[in-house]
């Protein structure tokens, strides 16, 4: 897969300073988009634990600056149950957030990057 970081440098800057957090909690879910495990991976880097409750085998707790504010986000796989999701050429993963505007944010942030790969 080609390196986001260097060839799709305008998304990626809105992703420049992406922290690890943790669980941002009071999040919720509202948006979805479909890559690999790979291409995810590229975009946000290594992900969290599993939840412990098994309903997700990988999470991502990132935020990052956007027009002034912070957005805290997760974005995770929900009961993809008995599927090895790294070999799978697509899975859906679910975004979880504040509110709709700031996970619509991210979704749109990822999908760009996503376009311009295929």
């Amino acid at each position: 897969m080609n390196n986001y970081k260097k060839e799709y440098k305008t998304d990626m800057d809105k992703f420049n300073d992406l922290k690890t957090v943790k669980y941002p909690g009071g999040s919720f879910y509202n948006s979805t988009f479909m890559c690999s495990y790979e291409d995810l991976v590229e975009i946000l880097g290594k992900p969290g634990k599993a939840s412990s409750d098994n309903k997700c085998q990988y999470t991502w707790s990132r935020s990052f600056e956007y027009d002034h504010e912070t957005i805290k986000f997760e974005v995770y796989d929900w009961k993809e149950y008995n599927i090895d999701l790294k070999v799978q050429p697509l899975v859906r993963w679910h975004i979880g957030g504040k509110n709709r505007r700031q996970t619509e944010t991210v979704r749109s942030i990822i999908n760009n990057i996503l376009c311009r790969t295929y």
